[in-house]
């Protein structure tokens, strides 16, 4: 996965922990976001689906499931 891309103004200077992804994976996080996840660098999250860090097996995927399913209702791009 490539690194993180430059972020959006005011992004990396948040009190609050802010995060973007592509309704899978991460792809970027500022600082407090990192450490409510309990991670240093952008690169111990990349890649990681988002759903990962807040729920369990068997509830994972069948939350990855429903998710994919309203995406693709909605006509979203893959």
């Amino acid at each position: 996965m490539p690194g993180p891309r430059s972020s959006p103004r005011g992004f990396d200077v948040s009190p609050d922990g802010v995060a973007l992804h592509d309704g899978r994976t991460f792809e970027l996080l500022n600082a407090e976001a990192l450490r409510i996840l309990g991670a240093r660098t952008h690169e111990d999250v990349a890649g990681r689906g988002v759903l990962e860090f807040f729920l369990e097996e068997p509830e994972r995927s069948s939350a990855a499931v429903r998710l994919e399913q309203a995406r693709l209702s909605e006509g979203a791009p893959t």
